[in-house]
């Protein structure tokens, strides 16, 4: 290992926090707090979320996510659980730091794989040029916000996808051995199908158009692939999907399959904001990965010239049904996280559509990439700059920060998990069930949510 790549190391694992610090100290919210609980404390299946304490009795809920989505979480966390427990009720701020930090630890485990894997490219000149452009991407407002998430989405949703997308860029580039390309492929694709069940869903539909596309084209190039080249890495990665789905499945029935409902429920939810404006008020935080899918469409296109290029293409059309999915749909109105997954395969699909482009153009697409990434990261870290004076909790707990156990004898209070988890208060009804729900759970005890 060179010095300068151990410099450009260095340089991005700094970067990468600093640019962070200003967002880490933000106090954890709503689901935030479920999340957080079962990153430390690892709740056993099939109930996952803490939703209610009450007389000392914790109360669990299914997720209606795959089963394997909070295990992942419970594993990563497990080595956090006695640091992040022990600041609980006692800093309520070093707590939701300490917790937003080691969510980071997903997508900067993602990047920093990248980063080692574009090494591995023969092309000097590219893989330099590339790995600038992943650091730069890696500070963009997006990557900034999601990673901080403390969600399903911007963590595993960060960690899983990305693995499939380091696969497509390792078989593309040649990075592996051909058997560990290929065992690769399945073997990421098996993770992904341990995660929600839209993003194996938007894989497989991805393949199985690529596969189409692929057959429908042959015949306007002379000179193409054997199918067998083009077909093995689409087949194993519908084998892994096939393997990873079966064991998330087997592991637990009743949450894999409540997670096919809730993508129904995705796709029909309609909010009280107008098509336009959501979609207008979107693309203010999300015009990089749009300009990014612009960017793969063209690469597609000129690689056309000559052959399809099998990766290139699947990577578009998984990152664009995993983008437009959410960004169509009134789901989640303008919450950042659920664009965690589709980012950092457009961001593998970006790398490799640049190698198709004209040298020059390449280059001038690349500077580009890296002024839009740097100046919104300007704009969004700089304007919060002012947070940095609250990090003097690490040394001074404030003094209003107590340990607030609210156990009452006749009312249960509905309260926002993540101020639940960070104070450590003993008794309270998860406001994200709704009142109607809490007032059932509260019953149950004999009591009532408190007014």
């Amino acid at each position: 290992m060179n010095k300068n790549f151990v410099f450009t190391i260095v340089f991005f694992i700094i970067s990468y926090f600093m640019v962070r610090l200003p967002f880490l100290i933000d106090p954890l919210i709503n689901e935030e707090g479920t999340h957080a609980f079962v990153f430390c404390c690892n709740p056993p299946s099939p109930k996952y979320l803490w939703i209610a304490t009450i007389n000392g009795e914790d109360q669990f809920d299914v997720p209606q996510h795959p089963a394997l989505i909070y295990e992942t979480l419970g594993l990563f966390g497990a080595p956090w659980g006695a640091i992040i427990n022990n600041s609980r009720g006692e800093n309520p701020l070093l707590t939701s730091f300490l917790t937003r930090f080691a969510f980071t630890l997903f997508q900067f485990s993602y990047f920093l794989l990248l980063i080692i894997l574009l090494r591995k490219s023969e092309n000097v000149i590219w893989r330099k040029r590339m790995i600038w452009v992943v650091i730069a991407l890696s500070l963009a407002p997006i990557a900034i916000y999601t990673s901080i998430s403390v969600q399903v989405d911007g963590s595993v949703g960060s960690f899983f996808p990305g693995l499939v997308a380091l696969s497509l860029l390792a078989r593309h580039e040649n990075l592996l051995q051909p058997k560990w390309a290929l065992t690769s492929l399945f073997v990421s694709s098996a993770i992904l199908g341990f995660g929600k069940n839209e993003w194996g869903l938007a894989l497989l539909l991805s393949v199985i158009l690529t596969g189409i596309f692929i057959l429908l084209a042959r015949g306007f190039y002379q000179k193409h692939d054997g199918l067998l080249t083009d077909f093995a890495p689409l087949g194993i990665i519908i084998a892994g999907l096939i393997a990873g789905n079966l064991i998330n499945y087997l592991y637990d029935p009743k949450n894999y399959l409540g997670g096919f409902f809730l993508i129904r429920g995705l796709s029909a939810y309609k909010s009280d904001m107008s098509t336009a404006t959501m979609l207008t008020e979107r693309i203010k935080f999300l015009y990089l990965n749009f300009l990014m899918v612009i960017l793969i469409c063209g690469g597609v296109i000129l690689a056309l010239r000559k052959k399809v290029e099998t990766m290139l293409l699947l990577t578009f059309i998984w990152g664009s049904m995993l983008f437009f999915a959410y960004f169509v749909t009134h789901w989640g109105w303008l919450l950042k996280r659920y664009y965690a997954p589709s980012f950092v395969v457009i961001t593998i699909g970006v790398i490799i559509a640049l190698k198709y482009y004209p040298k020059r153009v390449a280059q001038y697409i690349s500077i580009a990439l890296i002024a839009i990434s740097l100046i919104g990261t300007l704009f969004s870290a700089g304007s919060r700059l002012d947070r940095l004076k609250e990090y003097s909790f690490l040394f001074t707990p404030p003094a209003t920060l107590q340990n607030q156990d609210q156990s009452l004898d006749s009312c249960v209070p509905l309260l926002n998990d993540g101020e639940v988890f960070t104070n450590g208060i003993k008794e309270f009804i998860s406001g994200s069930v709704g009142e109607t729900n809490g007032e059932k759970i509260a019953n149950k005890f004999g009591k009532s949510i408190c007014k």
